[in-house]
């Protein structure tokens, strides 16, 4: 396989991205000058370097390499009585950006949907509604599931959740 061919399919692997848009990349790329494209690749290389998970609401943040909570998780100006769990980060920045919200945040990772299967964090989220919560707000973004997704893991479901 050609160096080409290999690059468009790596790319393809990104969501919402398919083998056209994969290639329109590559090009894209190859017309770009060589410095722009060394670049973009030391980004990628060194994305881990900054970026770090936190250890409260599961989102990815950039801060040095000794904190474990992000920005939001170590305001004490925030509500620890609300959580709003989130699908994705994404989501997250959105409700960030509407600036009408100041509790915490998690971050469940996927969707549980009536199948049983998805990516989710339940132990962790579990762990932090039992740590501190009062009300909880699930807030989910669009997805392709058809809006048939349950926000709430059966963990959870004999706690007072609204």
């Amino acid at each position: 396989m050609d160096h080409i061919e290999e690059l468009a399919r790596a790319l393809a692997r990104f969501p919402g991205i398919g083998p056209r848009q994969g290639k329109r990349f590559v090009y894209y790329l190859l017309a770009e000058p060589a410095e722009e494209r060394a670049r973009l690749a030391e980004l990628v290389a060194t994305l881990g370097k900054d970026v770090h998970r936190c250890s409260e609401c599961l989102r990815f943040y950039n801060g040095g390499s000794a904190a474990t909570v992000c920005n939001y998780c170590s305001d004490k100006m925030r509500d620890d009585s609300l959580l709003m769990i989130v699908e994705k980060d994404q989501d997250l920045s959105a409700v960030e950006r509407a600036g009408t919200y100041r509790g915490r945040y998690f971050v469940l990772g996927g969707v549980l949907t009536l199948t049983g299967k998805g990516a989710f964090r339940e132990k962790e989220l579990v762990r932090r509604v039992e740590k501190h919560l009062q009300k909880g707000l699930p807030a989910g973004g669009g997805s392709a599931s058809g809006g048939q997704e349950h926000h709430r893991p059966r963990a959870l479901s004999p706690r007072s959740l609204p």
